[in-house]
């Protein structure tokens, strides 16, 4: 169970709490000076705001989700209809080549950026803890934005390197020959250069390609977005169990933010330790290989076993 109203309660009523306290030895005893901030932060301050007037944006986002994701409600038909869809037809001047965004389908817009307007005037900020609030959120979320336009961008650049008529054939599921080099896109010539390389034992490599992604993006998410088309082709390419592999890639993903240089470069920032991004790096790479050696061998178990949980999808 992991609510954050249990764990409060829990707390409080002193369930599993420690009788002692553990703690660091004092800054005198530290070694290793280079750990020690220095950065001058401020004690946080308690504004009295109830927890209720806290939760509120929270429970309405919560609402908003299920409102608009739940067919039930007849609010996702029309979201995810005209007129809200924007629409871009023969981008660059290429014939065909068009897109369409459904924004108020996209949760960026609906809830998130409504209520984010809305809980200034929930609690009742003023001009100054707005711009704060505004200022800083950019500064947190720019780096992993650019990352992400640009991943998005390269994920569909190496899906869609076929010619338009085989890319067309392969959408509609009716494309029956065989590939080659010459009609292959980039994602199916680098899952066949994986399965040719790997074989069998690509279930150990398949954690370091998601930690690869997570290092060079910064996200779980990112490399999910550039790695998980690649990780299922090649596991369907080996005939394993595509779930298990895409499992594997999104493990790698979640390990390799300990690793990953933005991630790194935010904890130095954040704790006035700027310098030791490469001294961390090194330090968690060791952990970094022992947990990727660990769900590799549980998913390494389970291959050998024959376990498959969705066999209908080989």
């Amino acid at each position: 169970m992991d609510s954050p109203g249990f764990v409060i309660f829990a707390a409080k009523k002193g369930f599993l709490m420690p009788k002692k306290v553990w703690t660091f030895d004092g800054v005198e005893e530290w070694g290793d000076k280079t750990w020690m901030s220095n950065q001058v932060t401020t004690a946080p301050k308690d504004n009295g705001m109830s927890a209720l007037k806290a939760w509120t944006p929270y429970i309405i986002i919560a609402l908003l989700l299920v409102i608009s994701r739940i067919s039930f409600f007849g609010v996702k038909d029309i979201l995810t209809n005209e007129p809200f869809i924007l629409h871009i037809n023969n981008i660059l001047g290429y014939k065909g080549v068009d897109w369409a965004f459904k924004y108020l389908w996209n949760p960026g817009v609906m809830p998130f950026a409504i209520i984010a307007i809305l809980t200034m005037f929930i609690h009742r900020m003023n001009k100054q803890e707005i711009t704060t609030a505004f200022k800083d959120s950019i500064n947190q979320v720019s780096g992993a934005a650019v990352a992400l336009f640009f991943g998005v961008a390269m994920v569909n650049i190496y899906r869609y390197t076929c010619s338009p008529a085989i890319g067309a054939a392969i959408a509609d599921a009716s494309f029956t020959g065989e590939f080659t080099a010459t009609n292959s896109s980039m994602l199916y010539a680098m899952a066949k250069a994986f399965a040719n390389v790997f074989k069998g034992a690509y279930f150990i490599v398949a954690p370091l390609v998601g930690v690869l992604g997570a290092f060079m993006s910064g996200s779980c998410t990112v490399s999910n977005t550039l790695f998980a088309a690649l990780q299922f082709e090649t596991a369907s390419l080996l005939v394993m169990p595509q779930v298990l592999i895409v499992a594997l890639q999104n493990m790698g993903g979640a390990i390799g933010n300990m690793i990953c240089v933005n991630n790194v470069v935010a904890v130095c920032a954040t704790t006035g330790t700027m310098g030791n991004e490469g001294k961390i790096i090194r330090t968690n790479i060791f952990p970094c290989l022992i947990y990727c050696a660990i769900v590799a061998l549980v998913v390494g178990i389970l291959l050998f076993a024959g376990f498959n949980p969705m066999p209908e999808i080989l």
